[in-house]
């Protein structure tokens, strides 16, 4: 009688906890000197973005196949970028220029990069991505810069950190 309870009980124990979402983005920027070039890569979760561009701009926004509603959403994906995701190399802000994106699975891609950077010691990144939504959102950002690699996480108390490069 025992071997029949337990697994019941060990269903009703798990069943009884409840789903907890995450609130995380991955950025993944890399300096390519060749090109004089910072390219971006941004992770963020399909719906969580469609919430925050949906509220923000008070919009019904869509990223799906059809043309006319693509477009209308990337045109507030990029102003929505371009205000929440900062980026000031050796102490000098540059303007991110934006490449496109595309849906993978339940996330969505941006695309961005960064023209005439040159060597660099230090960057300040400033990723306020869905925090605006989420109080407890996450955005982890990796640099890659000749060789090395630093991370970062930003969260509510400290969305702007600074990475250094010698």
């Amino acid at each position: 009688m025992k071997k029949t309870l337990l697994p019941v009980f060990f269903l009703f124990i798990v069943s009884s906890f409840t789903a907890h979402k995450f609130y995380v983005s991955l950025t993944e920027i890399e300096y390519v000197e060749e090109k004089k070039m910072l390219q971006i890569i941004s992770k963020v979760f399909l719906d969580d973005i469609e919430a925050v561009l949906g509220q923000r701009y008070e919009e019904e926004v869509s990223f799906t196949k059809d043309e006319t509603s693509n477009a209308s959403a990337e045109r507030l994906l990029v102003r929505y970028y371009t205000q929440k995701l900062q980026l000031k190399v050796d102490d000098k802000d540059v303007t991110l220029n934006y490449i496109g994106s595309e849906i993978e699975a339940d996330q969505l891609v941006v695309y961005l990069e960064v023209n005439k950077v040159n060597p660099f010691s230090a960057i300040r990144i400033t990723n306020h991505v869905l925090m605006d939504l989420f109080e407890d959102q996450q955005n982890i950002v990796h640099v890659t810069a000749r060789g090395t690699t630093k991370s970062m996480m930003a969260v509510q108390e400290r969305e702007s950190q600074l990475l250094k490069f010698r």
